[in-house]
């Protein structure tokens, strides 16, 4: 009798011991199978090019040709219907040509060549709705925007009458210019904060300015320095993020400025790249993607973008900062993105955390 006792208490004892193994087994596998997934990163860009700006979700947008479109937009605008905007400057926005992002993307500024300038509030506040317009003025043939220290902006005015210049606006003081420069073919505008210098793209130069106050506190854009470009039609001008590196396109080519050497080198990847319309950047660790528009000899504007990410260098700077250089590792495959119907100009990334 003690043997079987002994005997079935054994057995039940294994049968429990099976039991909680496998009881526990299940639940650990129930617990990775309910485990999320990791999330992709979050890679949102904005469209310009038309008389509609908007946001896409760069994740699901399908490279497939035959399906040739994009996904539901996140956020868009248009000046058509804007009431705080005045029916003749809604008018002035029937293209858009830039896109530059303040306080993060909370807040956009935006141009046009039809004259049109714009900050917009893209991120809803408890007093201001998304959409609304902050500030706009009249800048013939609009073609970049800049902001700048003190609560004002910078517009880069393209070939027309009354363009061919950089203009100056006090956000305080409205739509009236505070300052002008003479710049031929005005394209790109990017103020560089390290140096307090703003540069500034013509088509034959790039350029570069002091902010200047007199003692009347009239503003002025000093010329400091120029440099002759490789060749002529200054196009887009771009930071390179956590970089010494400013990205240029020309009628021709795509050049990589050098603001410590002071020195152009083509772009290794798209440096004989024509029609080049912008290159966005977005930095993810060692590695940079990259965004461009070209367009053909016939048209402005695009139906697809080229997307492509490269291994970039890392060095760290007397300050104890990252500095990345765009060299001639090369890129991981050059994707042909479709878009539909839809024309694009200039393409930027949602991106926060840009150092210029």
């Amino acid at each position: 009798m003690k043997a079987e006792f002994r005997f079935q208490g054994m057995t039940c004892l294994l049968f429990v011991t099976c039991f909680l193994v496998c009881f526990c087994g299940f639940f650990e596998s129930l617990s990775a199978n309910d485990q999320p997934a990791a999330e992709s990163p979050i890679r949102q860009i904005f469209t310009a090019g038309f008389a509609e700006i908007a946001l896409f979700d760069l994740n699901k947008v399908s490279v497939d040709e035959a399906q040739s479109a994009l996904p539901p937009a996140l956020w868009s605008w248009k000046a058509i219907g804007r009431e705080e905007l005045p029916v003749v400057r809604q008018k002035q926005f029937g293209t858009t040509d830039e896109i530059k992002l303040v306080d993060g993307g909370k807040q956009l500024l935006v141009t046009s060549s039809g004259g049109g300038c714009a900050l917009i509030q893209r991120v809803a506040t408890p007093q201001v709705p998304t959409g609304t317009v902050l500030w706009s003025a009249t800048v013939a043939n609009a073609h970049s925007i800049e902001p700048l220290p003190g609560n004002r902006l910078v517009v880069a005015a393209s070939t027309a009458k009354a363009g061919n210049k950089l203009v100056v606006f006090d956000l305080a003081k409205g739509d009236e210019p505070q300052a002008e420069t003479p710049l031929y073919s005005a394209h790109g505008v990017v103020w560089d904060h390290q140096r307090q210098r703003l540069y500034a793209i013509g088509f034959r130069e790039l350029n570069r300015y002091e902010l200047t106050t007199d003692g009347d506190g009239k503003l002025a854009l000093r010329l400091d320095e120029t440099y002759a470009l490789p060749d002529e039609g200054g196009h887009d001008l771009q930071p390179v993020p956590d970089s010494e590196d400013l990205s240029i396109t020309t009628h021709d080519h795509v050049y990589l400025f050098d603001r410590n050497t002071k020195s152009f080198r083509k772009h290794p990847v798209l440096g004989d790249y024509q029609h080049m319309k912008c290159v966005s950047f977005r930095r993810n660790g060692q590695q940079l993607e990259t965004l461009f528009v070209q367009a053909s000899e016939e048209h402005w504007w695009s139906n697809s973008m080229g997307l492509f990410t490269q291994p970039v260098s890392i060095t760290m700077t007397e300050a104890g900062q990252e500095s990345i250089r765009i060299d001639g590792q090369p890129p991981v495959g050059i994707t042909q993105v479709p878009l539909g119907k839809l024309g694009v100009y200039k393409v930027r990334w949602l991106e926060t955390g840009i150092s210029r």
